[in-house]
């Protein structure tokens, strides 16, 4: 009230064009409890330096304090539910549902099309075909997770999912699936009632070790029924070797301008102003890392400081965090087919669910993942002889650890412990859900 009127008050006049008006960088203040009315100059107005860092300590704060809720979706009545028919309402509930799915970035590369018999899904071309995902294989993978997540949600409701898959067949014009559903009273499945909780935590974990019996339970969910394997990896001499990993494959993503303009390209920094892409804040930086990151946009600047090491500073981050966590997760594949790579992406989605169930926390470092898949495909070729040099080095380095046969292929990596709840999250767009 005493905000506004001072406001009405100024208004009229400048309205009224009485004597004494002084426009910004002029300020009036007045403080109501301790009864004192401030008059003055701001220095060269909000773009004095020490401005923008009150703004930014105070934005930060406010930010800190906001409570962010998990996002919760009612769910429909199963009422009206019969062979050969399933309400609207149940039907987007069930694709919302796979659109929580994890995708590279939260580029949510998917379409959806109800024909009335089958749910068709589509990959979006303008959101899928990076040069980081050299045959998409994220793109795939994330199309797993999604019919994954479809699948768990019309348990709910007692029906089955059935698949049929089209990957790399262009006669089907971007069509990744087909699914069919069936009213045969299916169990719910356990995983129900946690889809939501699955998210990612950026946040340092404790250093707990984590119990055989709970490690045993994760393998089993990757491993049933897609076949995925799950690398535990918790001694220290296997952590450095990811170290080192991690951080070339980081150093490359500074230096490398294709991937440094297709990694700033979903990050949001207006929140709230997208539902795709990352907001900054749901990146977990710290409130220095928020003053600078948003510098690292600007490909000639960041060139230009890399010649001082600051992509190597920007890798040691990831490094940080791994040494912040309990153990690593490899999730791998027998077999590198479209079909393998989506079947991947229903375990990983599987997993990561039941890992959150439980109270644990991950955070996918995939990055070095899709560098090999590079190396697998062309020997890195596209890339610089110096970051050509790196990218084998992670091959042989992994094979020397893993000891891979030549059918298996690494498909996501993970830090994984316990933290404290990490609040900020992505949203969704639901655009792509049928109407």
């Amino acid at each position: 009230q005493i905000c506004s009127g001072m406001a009405a008050t100024e208004t009229i006049r400048i309205i009224l064009k009485r004597k004494g008006l002084r426009p910004v960088p002029c300020f009036a203040q007045f403080d109501p409890y301790l009864m004192k009315l401030k008059k003055g100059r701001l220095f060269f107005g909000n773009r004095n330096p020490a401005q923008r860092a009150k703004m930014r300590v105070v934005n930060y704060l406010l930010e800190k304090n906001k409570k962010t809720k998990s996002p919760q979706i009612p769910i429909p009545s199963s009422a009206g539910i019969k062979s050969g028919y399933i309400p609207k309402e149940v039907l987007n509930y069930i694709v919302t549902m796979g659109t929580w799915a994890p995708s590279a970035d939260n580029c949510q590369p998917w379409q959806f099309v109800w024909d009335g018999q089958y749910l068709k899904l589509f990959k979006s071309p303008e959101k899928s075909g990076f040069f980081y995902d050299i045959n998409q294989e994220s793109t795939y993978i994330t199309f797993g997770a999604v019919i994954e997540n479809i699948a768990i949600a019309a348990s709910h409701f007692g029906i089955e999912t059935k698949c049929q898959y089209y990957p790399g067949n262009t006669h089907y014009n971007n069509q990744i699936a087909q699914l069919s559903f069936s009213l045969i009273q299916k169990k719910e499945d356990p995983l129900f009632p946690h889809l939501f909780e699955r998210c990612v935590n950026r946040m340092p974990y404790k250093k707990e070790r984590t119990d055989k019996n709970i490690i045993q339970d994760l393998k089993v969910a990757a491993s049933n029924p897609f076949g995925a394997s799950l690398w535990w990896i918790d001694d220290e001499k296997s952590r450095k070797v990811f170290h080192r990993i991690v951080f070339n494959a980081d150093r490359i993503l500074f230096e490398d301008k294709r991937l440094h303009e297709g990694l700033f390209r979903w990050i949001n920094f207006k929140n709230g102003i997208k539902k795709d892409g990352m907001d900054v804040d749901a990146l977990g930086l710290s409130f220095g890392q928020k003053i600078a990151f948003p510098l690292m946009k600007s490909w000639p600047l960041v060139e230009f400081m890399n010649k001082f090491g600051v992509s190597r500073i920007a890798a040691l981050n990831s490094v940080n965090l791994l040494k912040k966590s309990s153990a690593y997760c490899l999730l791998t594949i027998d077999g590198n087919t479209f079909e393998d790579y989506i079947n991947a992406g229903r375990a990983m989605e599987r997993f990561w669910i039941k890992a959150n169930s439980i109270g644990l926390c991950l955070q996918p470092m995939a990055g070095f993942i899709f560098l090999l898949n590079h190396y697998a495909f062309n020997k890195s070729i596209l890339f610089s002889k110096c970051h050509r040099t790196l990218i084998e080095q992670m091959s042989m380095d992994l094979n020397k650890l893993i000891n891979f046969t030549k059918d298996w292929h690494p498909v996501m990596f993970f830090r994984i412990g316990r933290s404290k709840r990490f609040s900020a999250r992505t949203q969704r767009n639901d655009d792509s859900i049928p109407k």
